[in-house]
């Protein structure tokens, strides 16, 4: 049973996520603040981060480059999970070594992805 990280500022955000996590037999740890992920991160072996963009304090953006730049978390499979969409997004996301879902695809878009990087297709 993997541990799948979620940081997203919106509580209803994370339940959702947490809802899909859970339905595919997997735990989650689930923050709204970056400080606290990283502290997740410390705590526990963590398979996948699902990360927000547009969060107070340090934004999605800047906490995946801290993650890539970490010699123990550099190498966890991430999905950026936003409202933001565009094709620049999902460019800048792949740059980071990350796959993009919209907030606004359909959750079994999120599911299909979590499952993929969880089995290690991520992509």
């Amino acid at each position: 049973m993997a541990l799948v990280l979620i940081l997203d500022d919106r509580p209803d955000d994370r339940e959702l996520i947490r809802l899909l996590v859970d339905d595919a037999g997997h735990r989650s740890a689930d923050t709204g603040d970056a400080r606290e992920a990283m502290t997740i991160l410390d705590r526990e072996p963590v398979a996948l981060v699902v990360v927000d963009l547009m969060m107070p304090a340090v934004d999605g953006w800047e906490f995946v480059e801290r993650l890539r730049a970490h010699p123990r978390y550099g190498a966890i499979p991430t999905i950026v999970h936003s409202s933001m969409f565009g094709d620049d997004i999902a460019d800048i996301a792949a740059e980071l070594g990350c796959r993009f879902v919209p907030k606004a695809s359909d959750p079994s878009v999120l599911r299909e992805a979590i499952g993929a990087a969880l089995d290690g297709n991520a992509g």
